[in-house]
């Protein structure tokens, strides 16, 4: 089911071990445009383990569902919170990154499916890998 919420436009600074300065999350609103989506979907099951800044020992395995330079959408056993930050790791190891919960959708089943953003750096890594290139 689609709604007319407003998207949530995040750009990520990481932090600066140099220079000493704290991650950083800049959000603006937009409301959506008519397709719903900034950037096509790519549906592609991909393994990763997602757990939270909160609670870093407990981790989930699970596939995502799609995926876009911008973040992935996967289906989990437990409710997530918008906002939260949670860390994704691809079973290869070479993406370990954070990412923000945009939604939390309960589903039929008692799972829930959640969106994640990517900060920029992340999008980019994405974007690349998966041949997006201009």
């Amino acid at each position: 089911m689609r709604t007319n919420d407003a998207i949530i436009l995040l750009s990520f600074s990481p932090p600066n071990r140099r220079d000493g300065s704290e991650a950083v999350w800049k959000a603006s609103h937009q409301m959506p445009m008519r397709s719903g989506r900034l950037e096509k979907r790519t549906r592609l099951a991909i393994p990763v383990r997602i757990s939270s800044l909160r609670e870093p020992a407990v981790i989930e395995r699970t596939t995502t569902e799609n995926i876009s330079s911008l973040g992935i959408r996967v289906v989990v056993s437990h409710h997530r919170d918008m906002d939260e930050s949670l860390v994704v790791i691809s079973p290869d190891g070479n993406l370990q990154t954070q990412a923000r919960v945009v939604y939390c959708q309960p589903l039929s089943d008692g799972q829930f499916a959640l969106g994640l953003q990517f900060p920029q750096e992340t999008s980019v890594w994405v974007h690349k890998k998966l041949g997006f290139e201009n």
